[in-house]
């Protein structure tokens, strides 16, 4: 097919053609002139209109080299202390392990063992109680193997020598009673005797949520804890509704 230039160009071919012809008839030099002008101005004009810049070439292309993104470096995760220092439910400040450094811990009381058995059932460094056969079919299996270490409560004595030796890290004071100066005594004169982490925890019923929230955070595993909590708080309120209209 022709070009626009081609179409253009013979056009203005013939316009010339005419002009001359009218210069011969009539013997004006000024329509030549004219005749000139017109073709210019046709392809300059319509050159202007239509030519487009060319694509790059390989040749033409610039040489500077490419800049790579460099992929992002996944950021560092600092290193779990060895210890952290928790706050207990008698406001006392005591410095543990890290929850990935927990092992074993122990406690005083069935209440406490009920409490981190539900959590960690294989952390536990001994029982506070010996029991029976007909309990053990609802424990886990591990259970069995415990020690019976006693504990400081019901009338229970604690052995002291057998607890240090079972490695325990942490002991947790959990009792059913409203915590008191004789709660906080107690703690402190264990943990100076085993020279073992002890931590006061609130276990009556209407603070069940309060205590797991503290053992999940001692345990890493707050979310658990959470579902136990919120289990155990429903429970109470449907125990407590259905039994408020009884004498």
């Amino acid at each position: 097919p022709k070009s626009v230039y081609h179409v253009l160009g013979g056009w203005a071919g013939k316009q010339l053609n005419e002009e001359c012809k009218m210069m011969k008839k009539t013997g004006k030099l000024l329509a030549l002139v004219l005749a000139l002008a017109l073709m210019t101005q046709v392809f300059a004009g319509c050159k202007a209109k239509t030519e487009e810049t060319p694509a790059p070439t390989p040749e033409t292309a610039t040489n500077e080299p490419v800049q790579e993104e460099k992929p992002e470096e996944p950021a560092t995760e600092e290193p779990e202390p060895e210890t952290v220092v928790v706050t207990d439910h008698a406001g006392r400040e005591v410095e543990i392990p890290s929850p990935s450094k927990i092992e074993k811990v122990y406690f005083t009381s069935p209440l406490g063992m009920i409490f981190v058995y539900t959590l960690v059932p294989d952390k536990l460094a001994g029982a506070p109680m010996q029991f029976s056969e007909q309990e053990l079919k609802y424990l886990h299996p591990s259970v069995k193997e415990l020690k019976n270490l006693g504990g400081m409560q019901a009338g229970s004595e604690l052995n002291r020598e057998e607890l240090i030796a079972s490695g325990a890290q942490v002991i947790f004071s959990i009792g059913p009673n409203k915590i008191d100066e004789t709660s906080v005594s107690d703690a402190d004169t264990l943990q100076e005797q085993t020279n073992i982490p002890v931590i006061v925890v609130n276990g009556s019923m209407e603070e069940v949520s309060a205590s797991y929230k503290l053992l999940g955070e001692i345990f890493g595993m707050e979310e658990e804890a959470k579902q136990l909590s919120d289990y155990c708080d429903n429970v109470f309120k449907n125990v407590v509704e259905k039994v408020k209209d009884i004498p």
